[in-house]
């Protein structure tokens, strides 16, 4: 079973991802001003691809999964470049390759993740309404910490134009917040 963990980050420092054990392949973007294409570079010793900013760690997460749509991982692992803030390696060990379910949120560290303090009845139709032609699935409950992983078989059960519209609609406002907490309306969990 192929797995993968995707990093998003800025300008975080990444040292952890050296612990990250080695049955998990390692992919780090950066988000970089001004850059229009993805070139690989070097963080230090970590192989990085520098990829054009916006949207934050969703932007970096839909970025993988349109460009990678045919070569995703069994199970991917979406984090942040501060993970240790929100997470900690023993989280990752514990990604079971067997758990039944094709999506799940990593649990959330109580000390540094707040609720989200908005009602997400409109935010939510606004957002995932577009790239779902006006038919979004229900949000279902909300998790805060934006780090997840889900099975290829869920992402791919996506038509790529979804992630796409996602893709095209990202900015720097609430875009990240909102999908922070609801990836399983991205995914269509609740179609």
């Amino acid at each position: 079973m192929k797995l993968e963990i995707v990093v998003a980050s800025y300008s975080e420092q990444l040292e952890w991802v050296k612990d990250v054990p080695k049955a998990w392949k390692r992919t780090i973007y950066r988000a970089t001003d001004g850059i229009r294409e993805a070139k690989k570079d070097k963080l230090g010793k970590l192989p990085i691809i520098r990829i054009p900013n916006g949207g934050r760690e969703a932007g970096q997460y839909l970025w993988h999964i349109i460009h990678n749509r045919d070569k995703l991982a069994d199970i991917t692992l979406f984090v942040q470049g501060d993970f240790l803030k929100h997470g900690s390696i023993s989280q990752i060990q514990a990604v079971a390759q067997d758990d039944p379910r094709s999506m799940a949120y990593l649990g959330v560290n109580i000390a540094n993740d707040k609720p989200w303090p908005f009602e997400l009845g409109d935010m939510h139709e606004q957002l995932h309404g577009y790239p779902w032609d006006g038919k979004p699935p229900r949000s279902g409950s909300f998790m805060v910490g934006a780090q997840l992983w889900a099975k290829k078989k869920l992402i791919r059960s996506v038509p790529a134009r979804v992630y796409k519209k996602y893709y095209e609609k990202r900015d720097e406002s609430h875009f990240a917040h909102l999908l922070e907490g609801t990836w399983h309306s991205v995914f269509g969990v609740y179609r």
